[in-house]
């Protein structure tokens, strides 16, 4: 429904001024049937010995007895989803609508969403019955504005379009409340979350020298006591090691393999202040003396939301005119606000062993090395330590592209745990399509029996005016591709920012009407 109050009595005064204003509501109400294959039937599905249908635990000779599995469960109030979508605009006009401003507030809800019930026991021997037991709501707003007018022989005109998003899940039944990067799937939804949002930690600088004492290591005996020798006759020791001093914070919980935190690595924030940093603590219970898990919403530690992936801030403008035959158009189009967690060796030194680093990321790092001489007491010592808050990388550690100890936020470990200060910015505003025209007069045209012709020149993708990833060469509107089941987004080590860029397109033609 809409009302037009510009057309009322008491707006008479300014509508040669404000010609035109309207407020606007609407209200839709709708079934999606699209609830999934065979929701409302029970179905028995064969065993075909794997872990995704299941075993068959008995042979009749040398053959295994072809089994099934218990037949589903169907819920007897199942139905379908409801969409439920409610806007609020207004439209106004000035200058005899030469100047038109609108914008939408609106508000879709996904009700009765397809989801696990709870849990039954498992002495049933069928899964829970999957129910009307979600919601998903999105909220967002559109805004826009146009100007166009004329100046004599020249007509000119622009226009601004701006939009924004965020969906939420506000009702699941997840137990658990394991947090998720990106997009979760179909069973890790977690009530209060939003889509796309990236869970990881804060960086806050490197280690200094200052924050950690050497320990030499022992000198190596036999088992007969008689000192074990080098290749130069010498006694040997044992590799010596950095501990932490009184105040560093412990960042233990996230060492793996043979990696240990020491001088010139990553320092993460202690949300929590408990002095150690880690994704919750395994000892949490709640009121009534059950556990929380690890890595929840309740008990989440030192990771926080550190951005989003999704687009946000979408906007484009259109700028141009015409003036006796001539005609010219410019198109930009942008996203204000975008992160994603990336891990490909574009991004990350050394991401994964068998690849190679790219020269952008060279000659800016912590150059920390060590005393390999296992001849000498001091061996393991740092010999040389460039640290500097001014290098974008830390001490270079092979294979970080991979996964850490803390599941659920994406790939990545050692110095290079999903962290806010290596989030890729994908934001981005392109000049996306320049047209440039002449239409020939119409007493030439005519003369060839032809009503209209035109002669034009165009391009495409003619360059950034502002790329948030330039500095890894990479093209922000080509890192979309969904291939990680986990995390929704292409994170892959070897594959990620190696995609063909937009190609800039130049175009020559000529429109005839007849």
């Amino acid at each position: 429904m809409g009302y037009r109050f510009s057309e009322e009595k008491y707006f008479q005064p300014v509508k040669s001024i404000w010609s035109n204003g309207k407020l606007r509501a609407s209200y839709g109400h709708i079934g999606n049937e699209a609830v999934g294959d065979n929701m409302f039937l029970s179905t028995v599905s064969r065993r075909a010995n794997n872990g995704t249908t299941g075993y068959s635990n008995w042979l009749n000779g040398n053959q295994f007895v072809t089994m099934y599995n218990m037949p589903t469960l169907v819920s007897s109030s199942l139905s379908w989803e409801r969409i439920v979508t409610t806007d609020v605009g207004i439209d106004l006009g000035f200058l005899n609508n030469s100047l038109n401003v609108s914008f939408d507030w609106y508000q879709r809800t996904t009700k009765d969403m397809l989801g696990p019930m709870q849990e039954l026991p498992g002495v049933l021997g069928a899964a829970s019955p999957y129910g009307n037991a979600g919601e998903l709501r999105t909220r967002g707003w559109e805004f826009s504005i146009n100007w166009n007018h004329s100046f004599g022989d020249a007509d000119v005109y622009a226009s601004f379009n701006l939009s924004d998003a965020k969906t939420k899940i506000t009702k699941w039944n997840n137990e658990s409340q394991l947090i998720y990067s990106f997009l979760p799937t179909l069973g890790n939804y977690t009530e209060g979350q939003y889509f796309g949002d990236i869970w990881g930690f804060e960086t806050d600088g490197y280690f200094g020298m200052d924050d950690f004492t050497f320990v030499p290591g022992k000198q190596v005996f036999d088992d007969n006591g008689n000192p074990v020798l080098g290749p130069n006759g010498k006694p040997t020791y044992e590799r010596g090691t950095y501990v932490r001093n009184d105040g560093t914070i412990d960042q233990s919980f996230l060492e793996s393999g043979q990696f240990v935190y020491g001088p010139g690595d990553v320092k993460f924030v202690d949300q929590n202040g408990d002095g150690k940093i880690n994704n919750g603590d395994p000892d949490m219970v709640d009121e009534n003396g059950k556990p929380i898990a690890v890595g929840s919403i309740r008990n989440h530690g030192d990771l926080k939301v550190i951005g989003n992936a999704l687009p946000r801030y979408e906007y484009s403008f259109h700028l141009g005119g015409a003036w006796k035959g001539f005609d010219i158009d410019l198109f930009f189009q942008g996203v204000g606000n975008r992160k994603m967690w990336a891990t490909g060796s574009t991004i990350t030194p050394m991401a994964q062993s068998n690849l190679g680093t790219f020269t952008n990321l060279l000659n800016n790092y912590n150059d920390i090395r060590f005393n390999e001489d296992n001849e000498n007491p001091n061996y393991g010592m740092i010999t040389t330590a460039d640290i500097s808050e001014n290098y974008f990388y830390p001490r270079l550690y092979s294979n970080s592209g991979s996964a850490g100890t803390v599941g659920n936020i994406g790939n990545g470990k050692d110095n290079f745990y999903p962290q806010s200060k290596y989030l890729t910015n994908l934001a981005y505003l392109r000049f996306k399509n320049l047209t440039v025209g002449y239409t020939l007069p119409v007493e030439l045209t005519r003369k060839a029996l032809i009503q209209r012709a035109r002669i034009y020149f165009s391009a495409d993708n003619l360059c950034f005016l502002y790329n948030g990833a330039k500095k890894y060469q990479l093209d922000p509107e080509m890192i979309t591709a969904a291939g990680s089941s986990v995390q929704g987004y292409n994170d892959g080590v070897a594959s990620f920012g190696r995609t063909i860029p937009m190609q800039r397109v130049f175009s020559f033609g000529v429109q005839v009407t007849l």
